[in-house]
């Protein structure tokens, strides 16, 4: 009798916790920053503003996938979602000295939904592609390409 109250326990105990585990959604996703794929994991951040409330949806990124729990998944695609922003901080340290982008983009619900995506950032303020390619406004020092499945949106490129 004592083995099977155990048993019982345990079984309820376990199924209690699949029950209370959240499902994950994962997106094919590459994130390249200047020409470089994104080899590490990471932290992206997605900015959500609806009717009546601003969100904020943290997104755990390892190379190729991008995961986030299905509820969240759910809020961005979500038809309450009017605008989405995708936020991403790069440091780097490199001769003694700490450099950092925040690169925040407006970013299409609509990507997000196709079977990958590849997302370009440039920081425009180093390296090979400073002077090359226009930046998103006078007061940012970035700009983003991105590519799915349904298309690609380029930057046109100085010569």
């Amino acid at each position: 009798m004592k083995n099977l109250f155990l048993f019982l326990f345990f079984s309820l105990l376990g199924f209690n916790n699949i029950l209370a585990q959240e499902k994950n959604k994962t997106i094919s996703f590459v994130l390249v920053v200047d020409g470089e794929i994104l080899n590490a994991n990471t932290n992206i951040t997605f900015l959500i503003n609806s009717e009546n409330s601003e969100d904020k949806i943290l997104a755990t990124y390892y190379p190729g996938t991008l995961s986030l729990s299905q509820a969240d998944y759910e809020k961005l695609i979500s038809d309450n979602t009017k605008s989405m922003y995708l936020r991403y901080n790069q440091s780097n340290y490199t001769n003694g000295k700490i450099n950092s982008c925040d690169f925040l983009i407006e970013y299409n619900k609509i990507w997000i939904q196709d079977t990958y995506n590849i997302l370009r950032l440039y920081n425009l303020g180093k390296g090979k592609y400073k002077n090359k390619i226009e930046p998103l406004s006078k007061t940012k020092n970035y700009t983003f390409e991105v590519e799915s499945s349904r298309g690609q949106m380029l930057r046109v490129r100085k010569s």
